[in-house]
């Protein structure tokens, strides 16, 4: 019987539920068990190996909160000792995760190296400082227009980073809370496509999202959190057309060069299990990746549970062959 600890926040552990699939995993011999950080992993073992969402609680970490230190140590102390232990989304590619610039920037060599697929990053500029002529100026060289989004740098951890504002005009430039990353809206219907990875299979789920947007001389800048305005039953504001809107059916996008370049993104993130944000550009039909996140709420992929055993399974068969845990299936 293979022993695997897992951990999720109190939240996703409530939508995803692991304990309804107790009975699937152990008829296929894989014994889950909940982790508790407040008490040495060491103990709870052995482990053969360990499924995780330890993102936020890293965040939290390196911004010194003191019992998510704690909880840090206790997982590193833990993994140093067991080296044959498999860790599902090695800890070393969390940072990738957390740090929106450095994020969207690895997605965009990633674009760049998969042009065949059309699947592009908005244009963005890393906003430094509220100083509004130097911000300005970034804007400009990084080729962002009216309207744009900002997203603060920090992704994972507080609800803060939660929060997002569209800017219509120069006005608006004096709203802008640095740190943050601007980029580039791009109208797509009203329609987000979020893509679930785990190992080489794919899932993708159509959710609401932001109406079609114009430069407005008199509009001022819009702020809202991410969670009202993406979910399945949204039914935010900014997610309604406007009465005169000219918007159309929404367009998906093209499965196969999805695929493409969602495979490419895996490798070069170095992680199994994330979701990537996309939308089809009204104007030019080619899917624009607009957010990444690390495991995603899975809770709407009726396999989850099915294919996460098979992919767990074949990092156990991997493993006994003794080729490297860290080379994805």
């Amino acid at each position: 019987m293979k022993r695997v600890g897992y951990w999720l926040s109190e939240e996703k552990s409530k939508k995803l539920n692991f304990e309804r699939c107790l009975e699937l995993y152990r008829k296929a011999g894989v014994q889950l068990v909940k982790l508790d950080l407040e008490t040495p992993l060491e103990g709870q073992g052995p482990f053969h190996m360990i499924l995780h969402k330890f993102i936020d609680i890293l965040a939290l970490s390196q911004l010194g909160y003191e019992r998510e230190h704690r909880y840090m140590r206790n997982i590193e102390e833990f993994i140093s000792r067991r080296p044959d232990c498999i860790i599902v989304n090695p800890l070393d590619r969390l940072q990738q995760f957390i740090d929106r610039k450095r994020l969207f920037r690895t997605v965009q060599e990633c674009c760049n190296e998969n042009t065949d697929t059309g699947v592009f990053l908005p244009p963005f500029a890393d906003l430094t400082s509220n100083d509004v002529d130097g911000n300005r100026a970034r804007l400009m060289e990084a080729n962002v227009r009216y309207p744009f989004v900002c997203k603060p740098v920090n992704a994972h951890g507080t609800e803060d980073c939660h929060m997002m504002a569209i800017v219509f005009n120069e006005a608006g430039l004096c709203d802008v809370t640095a740190p943050c990353v601007a980029h580039q809206f791009i109208n797509h219907d009203a329609t987000l496509y979020k893509v679930f990875k785990i190992g080489r299979k794919q899932y993708v789920i159509r959710r609401p999202s932001l109406r079609n947007l114009f430069v407005e001389d008199g509009q001022t800048t819009v702020f809202f959190n991410t969670r009202d305005v993406s979910k399945k039953h949204s039914a935010h504001l900014l997610t309604k057309p406007e009465p005169s809107s000219s918007e159309s059916a929404p367009l998906a996008p093209e499965a196969y060069k999805l695929d493409v370049f969602c495979e490419a993104l895996r490798q070069k993130l170095g992680v199994d299990m994330f979701g990537v944000d996309v939308i089809v550009d009204r104007d030019t039909h080619r899917c624009a990746v607009i957010d990444v996140n690390f495991f995603p709420g899975y809770n709407e992929v009726e396999t989850f549970f099915a294919d996460l055993l098979e992919y767990l399974s074949s990092l156990f068969a991997r493993q006994k062959q003794d080729l490297p845990t860290a080379e994805m299936p």
